[in-house]
């Protein structure tokens, strides 16, 4: 195994990186400390519920052939097919969104929303004319052991060339964040590295339409990402926990089930 030298100590062989983890240590060393070295999980709430139901939905379009059937040649029939992949998905996670004590019409709200989600990425998803090309890989992972570091695509379009890199964002906002910038150029970087071809960029953000947002990274800010993982390296060695302090006012610890 290729073991990167820091100035200031080894990487740990084993010890992957990816891109939410990096940007958990950046925004409070203490919260990395918990989820990723003590290994508490996370309290589910409902917009990871939500999100993982619209993720798995899209994945399933493209892996049981939905996307590329000849079956599904008129939008109507696409869209009862993707809605009720939808349908089965938030079904199958029934008892974890009960269990979150919500109230019923802020379950139907959220159900509602996030059907309005799948929708909108199948109109883009059409305008694109990529639909039935079988041209896309769907939930990638990438394993860097130079840099330590991996990733998981939501989808690779290969229509396009170079291929198109595309995340998808089930926030209120389509706002460019640092930490999507980061996250971006993560999966670029390892994505060029195992296929040797500098891919594009894109954020889709479902609660629009027309969502599809590309996102330009220079040289200089790839850079910047390779630094950066190296230095995030040098500074989880440690398994003391006295050496990721909290910098979030205290809210890391309300994330996890102590």
């Amino acid at each position: 195994m290729i073991c990167i030298t820091t100035k200031k100590q080894p990487i740990k062989p084993g010890r992957f990186l990816s891109s939410t983890s990096i940007n958990s240590y950046l925004r409070c060393p203490r919260k990395f400390y918990l989820r990723y070295i003590k290994r508490l999980k996370s309290k589910p709430n409902i917009h990871l519920l939500r999100g993982s139901a619209v993720h798995k939905t899209l994945e399933r379009f493209f892996r049981e052939g939905y996307a590329d059937s000849s079956d599904y040649v008129y939008y109507d029939d696409t869209r009862r097919a993707i809605l009720s992949l939808f349908s089965d998905e938030w079904r199958s996670r029934k008892d974890q969104l009960l269990a979150l004590g919500l109230k019923d019409q802020d379950l139907a709200f959220y159900y509602q929303d996030s059907l309005k989600m799948i929708i909108n990425w199948l109109h883009d998803y059409i305008r694109s004319g990529e639909q039935g090309l079988s041209r896309s890989t769907v939930e990638e992972k990438i394993f860097s052991k130079q840099l330590m570091t991996m990733c998981i695509i939501d989808r690779v379009s290969k229509a396009r060339s170079p291929p198109m890199i595309i995340d998808y964002k089930t926030c209120r906002s389509a706002e460019l964040t640092d930490e999507y910038k980061r996250q971006m150029g993560i999966y670029a970087l390892l994505y060029a590295e195992k296929y040797g071809i500098r891919p594009t960029t894109a954020i889709h953000y479902l609660k629009f339409l027309d969502g599809l947002r590309e996102v330009h990274l220079t040289n200089d800010f790839m850079e910047k990402i390779k630094n950066l993982i190296l230095n995030i390296h040098a500074k989880t060695q440690s398994e003391d926990e006295k050496d990721y302090p909290c910098t979030c006012g205290g809210w890391c610890n309300k994330d996890f089930q102590q």
